[in-house]
């Protein structure tokens, strides 16, 4: 195939999407294509380096495009605009789907009001992007199942494809582990931050010894220093609090090393990039019984498999991380290198080229 003029694109601000796109820049580099990012401009705090050319989109500035493929990464209310004057240059259109729609009662239920609200406009926007696009890229097999019962009437042409990363564990020092239990991404009812809140304070009347850290760009200054448990934890450095911004691809790295376990235990996700992060650290997580999950975590392979939020097994699964972390460290590291490594999974993306630019005189 000849080489491919390919722009992806953010449009929309939303710090943990920016290392999935890096690793596809990469991707398509080596496959030789020409790969150019347009992002929004708020990324440019947390860059921490970059070796393609990238494109600041500011609202009201009008773009030329030439490019034969633009890859949409989430959702944004400037998306379809951008892809229908690439569909009228000729562009064609993938829209990597971050989060089928699974019904309103569902994400009511699951991650309250406020943030229900944003996931149904986020819908809105996203049926404009599937309406539009040549080619639908969802996460998991969970995500293509969700997707065929709410979401394929938009569009047919899907393809599942996991999360894709850089393996940026080979390019650091090994960093010592004394954080036994870290909480990543952002605070909300869906990612199950209340449970983690609760589950600490019970760890830690249990084991005052045990550390854990929160990273989140979610200011949760009234959910930590308003609780008194909560802030004598901080006081007396069992809990690590960095929150209120965003913080660069290194520094969330630096979290995931110095960790023993990873919470991913989530009320709702049809993908989640806590996960493969976590791995390529080779650090074990522990997770909820969503399929999402149990279609990758091997129960004490490479995580724990919580069943009941059950508090009790949750404390004496991330005492058997810090006691077992030698072994499930090289196996974590083998489901990320085998699942997530962009380099793993070049070949899916040449079947995404082949299904978008068919050429049968080249056959």
């Amino acid at each position: 195939m000849e080489s491919k003029r390919i722009k992806l694109i953010s449009l929309r601000y939303s710090p943990g999407i920016l290392s999935i796109i890096i690793a596809y820049a990469n991707a398509f580099h080596f496959l030789g294509h020409n790969v150019t990012l347009l992002l929004d401009r708020r990324y440019q705090e947390i860059i921490d380096e970059n070796i393609f050319e990238i494109n600041w989109f500011k609202t009201g500035e009008t773009h030329e495009d030439s490019s034969d493929l633009l890859i949409f990464f989430n959702a944004s209310i400037y998306n379809h605009r951008y892809a229908q004057e690439g569909n009228n240059n000729n562009s064609k259109i993938i829209y990597v789907y971050h989060e089928p729609w699974e019904g309103l009662f569902d994400f009511l239920l699951k991650e309250g009001c406020r943030q229900a609200v944003k996931l149904f406009f986020a819908h809105y926007f996203s049926i404009k992007m599937l309406n539009i696009s040549d080619l639908v890229i969802v996460a998991s097999r969970y995500a293509a199942a969700i997707y065929d019962k709410n979401d394929k009437k938009y569009n047919s042409n899907v393809l599942i494809i996991p999360l894709l990363f850089c393996d940026d564990y080979g390019n650091k020092d090994a960093a010592s582990r004394e954080i036994d239990l870290s909480y990543i991404g952002h605070a909300v009812k869906g990612h199950g931050f209340d449970i983690f809140l609760k589950f600490i304070k019970y760890a830690n009347s249990i084991d005052n010894s045990l550390s854990f850290e929160i990273a989140t760009r979610t200011d949760i200054s009234t959910n930590i220093y308003q609780d008194n448990q909560l802030k004598s934890m901080v006081k007396e450095g069992r809990l690590r609090v960095i929150h209120g911004k965003s913080l660069t691809n290194r520094q969330i790295n630096d979290v995931y090393a110095r960790s023993h376990c990873i919470w991913n235990m989530y009320r709702r996700t049809t993908q989640s990039a806590v996960l493969p992060k976590a791995f390529m650290f080779g650090v074990p997580i522990i997770v909820s019984e969503l399929p999402s999950f149990t279609d990758v975590v091997i129960d004490n392979y490479n995580g724990f498999i919580i069943r009941d939020c059950s508090f009790e097994e949750m404390f004496d699964r991330i005492k058997t991380a810090r006691e077992r972390i030698n072994v499930l460290e090289k196996n974590c590291r083998n489901t990320f290198l085998n699942k997530f490594y962009w380099k793993t999974n070049i070949s899916l993306l040449q079947e995404c080229l082949s299904i978008l630019f068919f050429d049968k005189a080249g056959l």
